[in-house]
């Protein structure tokens, strides 16, 4: 049995956590080093192709957050709207906290890699359609026609 990614998912968690606060060019691969604890031989083992892989792996990451908030409100809440709303109560009150400095890991990424890497624009499309799969659902859910 292969051992299990020690140090993948704090790399990925560190870029998500890094991309969205400092954005994709400013964040060197030492940045994700220092944050995440792992050693940066780690980095190459994972990611063999750089920062730019990476990126993916954080972009997806970051989708699958998203998803998962926008899920959880969407049981939460009685109609499409409602969950608009409180989507976007819950990401101004991230914003406010942060001082208004933290952005979104997945936009970062996009507006600099998109579509010259077509993983990286792959990955965001992606991680909108999640997004987008929860909001028509329950739209239609609201009786609205598909």
């Amino acid at each position: 049995m292969p051992a299990t990614p020690k140090h993948r998912q704090p790399v990925i968690d560190a870029a998500v956590t890094l991309f969205r606060r400092q954005g994709y060019s400013a964040t060197g691969l030492n940045d994700i080093v220092e944050a995440s604890g792992a050693p940066k031989g780690s980095l190459y083992h994972y990611f063999p192709d750089g920062k730019p892989s990476i990126a993916v792996a954080a972009v997806e990451e970051a989708g699958r957050r998203v998803a998962r908030t926008v899920a959880k409100l969407a049981d939460e809440v009685r109609s499409t709207g409602e969950l608009i709303r409180a989507h976007a109560r819950l990401l101004a009150g991230w914003m406010q906290k942060s001082g208004f400095r933290d952005g979104c890991p997945i936009t970062t990424v996009l507006l600099k890699l998109a579509p010259r890497d077509r993983a990286v624009a792959q990955a965001g499309r992606d991680a909108y359609a999640a997004r987008l799969g929860i909001l028509s659902e329950r739209l239609i859910a609201d009786g609205f026609p598909r």
